[in-house]
């Protein structure tokens, strides 16, 4: 019975640390990204990029899997799952379908199509650039490892 308590008390300490940097980042750019003119969503966003493998993962590998674990717990992927649920429910709340009826939102006229020349100019340019160019070297090429 105490080994089954020490895991629940260890998993919730676990979800409960990882809310709490994920929240506070998350708010923290934000509110930066607000007053920057930008919508609050984007620092939101930036902030679970730089929280993620590729930044934070990176520059400290030891304490990305010390928080997050190798792979994620299931209890942070259910709540996950259930934000992303609540996200869209807000996002569908929020919406203003009468603004779809607003003729200022509908175009005036139809749209004029490009001629033809205009196309085929940058297709002609795109060609003669391209056949002027010296096909790269094998040993020239990045490798991707």
């Amino acid at each position: 019975m105490t080994a089954s308590v020490h895991q629940t008390e260890q998993l919730l300490f676990t979800v409960l640390l990882q809310l709490i940097v994920m929240i506070g980042a998350a708010r923290i750019l934000g509110g930066l990204f607000r007053r920057m003119g930008q919508p609050a969503a984007v620092g939101e966003i930036v902030a679970g990029l730089m929280l993620g493998p590729s930044l934070f993962g990176y520059l400290f590998p030891g304490a990305s899997a010390a928080l997050f674990g190798a792979k994620p717990d299931p209890a942070i992927t259910i709540l996950s799952q259930i934000g992303l649920v609540l996200l869209m429910f807000q996002i569908g709340c929020g919406f203003e379908f009468g603004r779809l009826q607003s003729p200022r939102l509908r175009p005036k006229r139809p749209r004029r199509r490009r001629p033809r020349g205009m196309w085929s100019r940058a297709q002609w340019w795109g060609r003669s650039i391209g056949q002027r160019r010296p096909a790269p070297s094998p040993s020239s090429r990045l490798a991707i490892r």
